[in-house]
């Protein structure tokens, strides 16, 4: 009776012992390793290692779960599959590894890869173009690379970088530089550079400088007259000024409501007009008008006329 059910636990422990060389065996499970972004150029290294399974292995990576990258055979068992790839546009997707050992095929965890483009061509653009802007308007430039993906910006102000402790207030959305109402203060140079970084390497792109004009509004033009004796023949000097405003402006005398005589200022907002007078003789009603691409200014009046014994 003994000898009978040694007999048959024999064939149950072969059996519990071939079960657990089958599940040992399908057990395992690859794990891939490599880059979740990467600059287009370099290469990269996808690796793929299943542990805990006897060899041979053949690992294949797979781009978008259809596309074969590669494949590799491991004869020893616990060995690195490496996947060298040159990085391009093309390369952005999902990768995963596919092992198979002994009839059975495990699949890995996924990466998806993003392709990082570098920058190149970047300029300055500006609203209002040509970047010349009133006071008090607001300005808007913008940093714009030609090509390039996942790009940070940096500003630059008479070359030195706009910062929060910079004195002067600007304002950063996206890629632009945003001033609400300028002041004579932002005049200047103004350039960027965009970039990207991947494992701290970064990418960089330079743009030109640009010149920022920022015009001052004129003020209502004064009027001033004034006479001088040459030999036997007196001489009026009118002078027509603003005590603010960006030129070039034009300058205008107005003797009873009609233009006489006009002069571009190229320096400062002021002209002197040279009239000749009879004393004791009352001229007109003079003026002075200032014009700009904006404005369009006109002096209190003043009468051309002096007594001798002013003189």
């Amino acid at each position: 009776m003994e000898k009978r059910q040694a007999l048959i636990f024999l064939p149950v422990l072969a059996v519990a012992s071939f079960l657990v060389k089958i599940s040992g065996s399908s057990s395992f499970r690859p794990v891939l390793t490599g880059p979740d972004l990467a600059f287009s150029g370099p290469r990269v290294v996808f690796r793929c290692v299943a542990s805990n399974v006897s060899p041979p292995v053949v690992y294949e990576l797979i781009k978008d779960g259809r596309v074969r990258i590669g494949r590799n055979r491991d004869f020893q068992g616990g060995q690195v599959a490496s996947f060298p790839i040159k990085v391009t546009a093309a390369s952005e997707g999902s990768y995963h590894c596919r092992a198979t050992a002994g009839g059975t095929t495990e699949i890995s965890n996924s990466i998806k890869l993003r392709v990082v483009t570098p920058p190149s061509y970047t300029r300055v653009t500006s609203e209002p173009f040509p970047p010349v802007a009133y006071e008090g308007s607001r300005m808007a430039l913008s940093c714009d690379a030609e090509r390039g993906s996942n790009l940070s910006y940096s500003w630059f102000f008479n070359r030195k970088e706009i910062t929060s402790s910079t004195s002067l207030p600007f304002h950063f959305v996206e890629n632009k530089l945003l001033v609400e109402r300028v002041t004579p203060e932002y005049a200047g140079n103004y350039s960027c550079t965009a970039w990207s970084s991947v494992n701290e390497i970064k990418r960089i792109s330079s743009s030109t400088e640009v010149q920022v004009t920022i015009k001052v509004y004129v003020s209502k033009p004064e009027i001033s007259f004034s006479v001088h004796k040459e030999g036997t023949s007196y001489h009026g000097n009118v002078t027509c000024w603003s005590t603010r405003g960006s030129p070039p402006v034009n300058l205008y005398l107005l003797l009873d409501g009609k233009e006489v005589d006009s002069v571009t200022a190229a320096q400062t907002p002021a002209a002197w007009f040279l009239v000749v007078v009879v004393p004791e003789l009352d001229m007109g009603e003079a003026r002075c008008r200032v014009k700009t691409e904006n404005q369009d200014l006109t002096s209190e009046p003043v009468n051309l006329e002096f007594q001798l014994e002013e003189m």
